[in-house]
C-alpha cells in the first residue's frame, strides 16, 4: 500500500546522472540543430499567427434546405424594363402596337373550393434614376435609354410570399406585354391592324434589369450586389412564359477567435430564368415576366481559424521538428556522448588508471590491466571497458 501510496505524488523528483555538473550532454551539432529548430519554431508561429488576425484560414459550408416558416414575404428590389428593337433601340409612339401591364396575384387555398386569387394592378411609370431608382443610382446610371423603361413608382413597392410549410398561400408579381386591341368598353380604337401589330413585334426584345447578389466568400462583405440584366425575344404568334423563382439566402459569419460570434445577413438572389411557351395568346398577352418566391432556401456558414486551432498546428509542428532534430543529433553524436562520459568518469594516463566515480568498484586487489580494456584514438580520445 505504501509503494501504491507513493506512486501517486507526481511532483517528485527524478534522479539525474550529471557529468561535470552538467545535466546535458551538450555538443556542437546538437546546438546548430536546436537553434535551427528554435529559428523554424518562430517562423511557423509567426505565420500561423498572421493567418489567424488577417482571417486567411476560412472554412465555408453551404447547403440548401425548404423554408421552415409557415409564410415568407419579401419587398422585390429595384428593377426595369422595357420593349426594344432587336438591336437594343427603344420604340417609340408604340401604344397602337402593345400595351404594358403589371399585376400581383395572390392565392390562397380554400376547402372545398381550391385556390382563390387576389388579382392586384400595379402601378408602372418611365424611370426616372434620381427618384424611382433612389439608393441605387450607381447600379442603374449607366443603363441605356433608362428614360424609355417603366419602374415602379416612388414610394411604391410589391411584395409576394410564398407557400411554405402547411399554409397554402403564395403570391407572384408579374408584367405583361399585351397585343393592342380595339375595344369601346376601354376607350381604345386606334390600334392598327393586326398584321402590322405582328410585323412590328416579330421584330422586338423584352429587356429587363434588376439587382441581384453574387457571392465572395474571401471578402469581408459576401454578398456583392450587381445589376443583372436579360433579354428575351417576342413572337407574336406564341405567349411566351418567364419564371424567375427569388431565393432567400442566409449566410452566417463566426468572427470570433476563441469563442462562437456569429453574425447574419440574409439577402434575395433571382435564378436563372425558365421559359415556357403557349399557343393560346389568352386576352391577348404575348409575353410576360413572372417573379414568384423558390421554396427553398440556401444556408452558408463561414468560419475562421480560432486559437485553439493555431496552438494545435504549431504544438504538431514544434513537436515534429523537435523528434527529427532528436534522430539526426542522436545519430551524428552519441559516440560522442558516451567518450565524453567515459572521459568524465576516468582519468587515463599512460601508466596507471584512477577511479574519480566513488559509484564505480574498487580494483585496489586486482590488476586494472585483467579487468578493464583501455582503447586509444589518436591519443585524444579513450574508451574504456569494464570486464566485472
Amino acid at each position: 500500500m505504501k509503494k501504491i501510496f507513493y506512486m501517486c505524488d507526481i511532483l517528485s523528483q527524478k534522479p539525474e546522472l550529471k557529468i561535470d555538473g552538467e545535466s546535458r550532454h551538450a555538443t556542437t551539432i546538437g546546438s546548430i540543430l536546436s537553434i535551427m529548430t528554435y529559428l523554424m519554431i518562430l517562423t511557423v508561429s509567426a505565420y500561423f499567427s498572421y493567418i489567424l488576425l488577417n482571417r486567411l484560414d476560412m472554412s465555408v459550408t453551404y447547403y440548401v434546405s425548404p423554408v421552415k416558416l409557415p409564410e415568407f414575404e419579401i419587398s422585390m428590389m429595384p428593377w426595369a424594363f422595357m420593349v426594344s428593337s432587336r438591336l437594343g433601340q427603344p420604340l417609340v409612339n408604340t401604344s397602337r402596337y402593345f400595351t404594358i401591364q403589371s399585376l400581383r396575384y395572390d392565392f390562397k387555398y380554400q376547402a372545398g373550393v381550391g385556390d382563390i386569387a387576389n388579382i392586384t394592378p400595379v402601378p408602372i411609370e418611365r424611370c426616372n434614376l434620381t427618384t424611382n431608382l433612389l439608393g441605387y443610382e450607381n447600379y442603374f446610371n449607366e443603363v441605356p435609354f433608362l428614360d424609355y423603361h417603366y419602374c415602379l413608382p416612388v414610394n411604391q413597392s410589391v411584395k409576394i410570399k410564398g407557400a411554405y410549410a402547411e399554409v397554402p398561400a403564395f403570391s407572384f408579381f408579374a408584367n405583361f406585354i399585351l397585343r393592342c386591341r380595339n375595344n369601346s368598353a376601354l376607350n381604345k380604337t386606334d390600334c392598327y391592324e393586326n398584321s402590322k401589330i405582328d410585323t412590328y413585334l416579330d421584330s422586338t426584345n423584352f429587356l429587363i434589369k434588376f439587382i441581384d447578389y453574387t457571392f465572395n466568400s474571401n471578402v469581408n462583405e459576401p454578398g456583392q450586389a450587381y445589376l443583372r440584366s436579360e433579354a428575351f425575344v417576342l413572337n407574336p404568334n406564341l405567349q411566351k412564359r418567364v419564371v424567375f423563382n427569388i431565393r432567400s439566402v442566409d449566410y452566417t459569419t463566426d468572427y470570433g477567435f476563441v469563442f462562437e460570434s456569429l453574425e447574419s445577413n440574409t439577402y434575395y438572389t433571382i435564378g436563372d430564368a425558365r421559359e415556357t411557351i403557349d399557343t393560346s395568346l389568352l386576352l391577348g398577352r404575348i409575353a410576360s415576366i413572372h417573379f414568384t418566391m423558390d421554396p427553398k432556401k440556401d444556408f452558408y456558414k463561414r468560419s475562421y481559424m480560432k486559437v485553439q486551432t493555431l496552438l494545435a498546428n504549431v504544438g504538431g509542428v514544434i513537436k515534429s521538428l523537435l523528434v527529427i532534430s532528436k534522430i539526426f543529433s542522436y545519430l551524428f553524436t552519441k559516440e560522442l556522448y558516451f567518450l565524453e562520459l567515459v572521459s568524465s568518469l576516468f582519468i587515463l594516463d599512460e601508466s596507471d588508471l584512477v577511479i574519480k566515480n566513488k559509484l564505480l568498484p574498487n580494483f585496489n586487489n586486482q590488476k586494472p590491466e585483467n579487468n578493464i580494456n583501455i582503447i586509444k584514438f589518436k591519443n585524444k580520445n579513450t574508451i574504456v571497458s569494464l570486464n566485472l
